[in-house]
């Protein structure tokens, strides 16, 4: 007898179990590989007391113990953990839901982790706090071989200080854990919250084996559905594949990233660094510059921290340095700092006589990412096509935000209709009016439509991006900023701004804008206020209905 399975039966009494287990001992307890008695809910001491005695004497060749939905008692579960932390050949451990209390969890898990052979680690469905997740990110890091880890529904806790559950402490602690061979992590509903999915995105820029994700259950922002995306694109994480996100909720919320991923992020940003989703974004910065030429410095201006003794000190960007894989920069006091990427849109752009179309395009391009690999694209594709609906919708949205896309890419994903009516292809398209920069591209995309009808409407619900004149940009503007074609329109006309001031300025010519702080934009209004742009913003802001006169200074 090498396997028992006595798993999901709710009827089996904790003295029948022990009489099972004290019978399998003379007889098979030394050639049995696995154990599985899940979900048997009348199971108690007696049983578990004399299977940690077992598992320490007899059952040195069982690799799989699955007790998962037991209720094991305080003095029970460190025993057992004790006995799990020298087993030689335990390779799947599965302790879902088995009530580990907070105040035990500490001690339960250092033991769990030790033990470095085990290879799955079922752990859902209990209570840790930070202290607990720490740990269980320090083992992940140092196990050779820990391939699969379930950690579904365990940050139960209260929000941190800095909004963030208490799960953050693991995720920060698989940044530069490339090394090791986790394949597959379940944080599904574990309230990741307005951060929490950045500091995911940080952890696994370079992660060499995971291969699979659950963040299902959680609710996300625009916003953190584009951090899904880019994850899922990431050539640092090859072998990822498949980010499950089934019964992903986009929640309202305001943009924790502060404008910091769009086409043109430069404005004043102020980030507490002892807020470990703001390090986060601060640090997910400084990767994103690091591929730009130039020292740090030159984008990053002014940067000044403000520690708790209230005495304002510079901070020098251009110190900073990356130790396996993490930035390592100050974890406390109020980083402020005017971020301008001038110096890497214009260059080259310096030819006022070019057509202000070719040059947009030309600064549009820099900041927009491309599904870069064959593999990479098929896994968004797929991704995004098997979604149910809302996440369907909530993705495609993400992926025209940051991304460029070729013709065959759309056609692809307009393609896969859900309907026969072609109402998908035809919102499909739509969505990724951002993704479409030149005339070929938007005409294949076009040909996806089934009815006139449906052209008919493209050509309705997508007027803003497909009239736009950048020869001629002059006039009167209305746009909702929360679709996102309307919303990329604002983002060229701020990047023409930025280039027509740039010739304007080299000429040496006076500012003739309506404030004097070299923005085209006359007249703004966002949501029936008043509104205006400082000489260092740039950003266009997530929502709203925006209404202004573009006049242009060429």
């Amino acid at each position: 007898l090498e396997a028992v399975d006595m798993g999901n039966n709710c009827r089996i009494s904790d003295l029948a179990a022990c009489a099972l287990v004290k019978a399998l001992e003379p007889r098979s307890a030394d050639r049995l590989l696995m154990l599985k008695l899940d979900h048997c809910a009348n199971l108690g001491a007696a049983t578990l007391g004399r299977l940690t005695r077992l598992l320490r004497y007899k059952m040195v060749k069982l690799q799989v113990l699955d007790l998962s939905g037991i209720h094991i008692g305080i003095h029970e579960y460190s025993a057992l953990a004790e006995t799990i932390e020298t087993h030689p050949n335990l390779r799947d451990v599965r302790l879902a839901n088995t009530g580990v209390e907070t105040s035990l969890a500490a001690s339960i898990i250092t033991k769990l982790v030790a033990n470095s052979k085990i290879e799955k680690l079922e752990l859902g469905y209990n209570s840790f706090d930070s202290e607990t997740f720490g740990i269980l990110g320090r083992g992940v890091k140092e196990s050779k071989y820990l391939k699969t880890l379930g950690l579904a529904n365990t940050a139960t806790g209260p929000r941190t200080k800095d909004g963030m559950t208490a799960l953050g402490s693991f995720m920060e602690h698989l940044v530069g854990a490339s090394e090791g061979k986790l394949s597959f992590l379940d944080i599904s509903n574990n309230n990741l919250g307005t951060y929490g999915i950045f500091v995911l995105e940080y952890a696994l820029q370079k992660h060499s084996t995971l291969q699979q994700i659950d963040i299902s259950k959680n609710a996300f922002s625009v916003t953190g559905f584009q951090s899904i995306i880019r994850m899922l694109a990431c050539e640092g994480c090859p072998e990822l594949t498949d980010i499950l996100v089934s019964g992903a909720v986009l929640a309202e919320v305001v943009d924790a990233s502060q404008g910091l991923f769009d086409v043109d992020p430069s404005g004043d940003y102020s980030f507490d660094m002892s807020h470990l989703g703001q390090r986060t974004l601060f640090k997910l910065l400084l990767s994103r510059l690091s591929k730009m030429k130039g020292a740090k410095s030159s984008y990053i201006k002014g940067a000044v921290l403000l520690p708790s003794d209230g005495k304002e000190v510079p901070y020098p960007v251009d110190s900073i340095r990356m130790k396996k894989g993490d930035w390592l920069v100050t974890t406390g006091g109020r980083l402020s700092f005017n971020l301008s990427l001038q110096e890497y849109l214009l260059q080259g752009e310096d030819d006022f006589s070019c057509p202000p179309s070719l040059v947009v395009d030309r600064m549009f391009r820099k900041r927009k990412l491309t599904l870069q690999s064959k593999r990479k694209m098929l896994a968004v594709l797929h991704k995004v096509n098997t979604s149910e609906e809302a996440t369907r919708v909530a993705l495609l949205e993400a992926l025209s935000r940051d991304f460029l896309l070729t013709p065959a890419e759309v056609t692809a994903l307009c393609k896969t209709v859900q309907r026969g009516d072609g109402s998908n292809s035809l919102r499909c398209v739509i969505q990724l009016l951002p993704s479409l920069l030149d005339p070929v591209s938007l005409r294949r995309a076009a040909k996806t439509t089934s009815t006139i009808p449906d052209l008919l409407s493209l050509e309705q619900s997508g007027s803003v991006p497909m009239t736009l004149n950048l020869e001629n940009p002059t006039g009167s503007y209305d746009l909702d900023l929360g679709v996102v074609h309307q919303r990329a329109a604002a983002q060229k006309l701020m990047l023409l701004n930025r280039w027509q001031l740039h010739i304007w300025q080299a000429a040496k010519l006076v500012d003739v804008t309506e404030q004097g702080k070299g923005k085209c934009f006359r007249n703004v209004v966002l949501d029936g206020r008043a509104a205006a742009w400082s000489e260092r913003e740039y950003r266009i802001p997530n929502a709203g209905q925006l209404q202004f006169d573009f006049a242009p200074l060429m």
